[in-house]
């Protein structure tokens, strides 16, 4: 099982009692966080909030790899592009798609890599214990 490495983490797990060691569970869960918010964006949202909702649980599903403004920028600053575009509306069924390709593109899947980049470097194996000869006297 893979840990993230951490200097002030004290506490290391038995490798003898974790199941299926050497896979690398926080890639996974990378994966499946920047999955979901990817299908979101390209699906759209009902509503204004349900895009505010989304973007705060982008910004764990990036790692903090979005810009810190982009949530500001997407329901603020331009709001009326926001609300044409990723908030979907059946008149805009012709840009609507692709705008948010093109913001996913942008904004999201760079962020994406920067993350997995990041937990993939910080990941690591937890190194095997030393294990001692034991004789069993029924042998």
């Amino acid at each position: 099982m893979e840990y993230v490495s951490d200097e002030d983490d004290v506490l290391q797990p038995d490798p003898d009692v974790q199941q299926h060691p050497g896979m690398r569970p926080s890639l996974t869960e990378v994966h499946e966080r920047q999955r979901w918010a990817l299908e979101r964006a390209l699906e759209g949202f009902d509503s204004l909030d349900a895009l505010s909702v989304w973007g705060q649980r982008l910004t764990e599903a990036s790692y903090a790899e979005v810009p810190d403004d982009l949530l500001t920028r997407v329901t603020v600053d331009e709001a009326e592009t926001s609300r044409r575009y990723l908030v979907v509306n059946p008149r805009d069924a012709d840009h609507g798609p692709f705008f948010r390709e093109s913001f996913a593109a942008e904004f999201l899947l760079p962020a994406f890599a920067r993350a997995a980049r990041k937990v993939a470097k910080r990941a690591g194996e937890l190194a095997e214990q030393e294990t001692t000869e034991t004789t069993d006297k029924r042998m």
